[in-house]
């Protein structure tokens, strides 16, 4: 029963987005925070890289909205998930050794 409420709150929160798109078809943040909905709460990777990549469209040099389409890519393909993850492997090891033993 939960679930199905935390769903009802996200299909509200996009109609609010929408709504708020209409007014400023240009801002970039609405729409990323329509991708994001789309990604975290709802799981479509497709919806969310379509959503992204109008973000990208807008404000193509946003690090975190790039970050955020390699995610609903990998979300959208679990192949690239799969191929992945030995380098974030790597780089987790790398972090952890960087931050105890420099």
């Amino acid at each position: 029963m939960s679930d199905a409420a935390d769903r009802l709150t996200a299909w509200e929160q996009l109609e609010s987005l929408e709504s708020s798109m209409r007014l400023d078809p240009e801002d970039d943040q609405t729409i990323f925070l329509t991708a994001s909905l789309y990604l975290d709460e709802l799981g479509s990777g497709r919806d969310a890289a379509e959503w992204i990549r109008k973000a990208l469209g807008i404000g193509p040099t946003n690090l975190e909205h790039q970050n955020y389409f390699v995610r609903s890519l990998r979300r959208k393909a679990p192949v690239l998930r799969f191929f992945n993850w030995p380098i974030h492997l790597a780089l987790h090891t790398f972090r952890f050794a960087e931050h105890y033993f420099a």
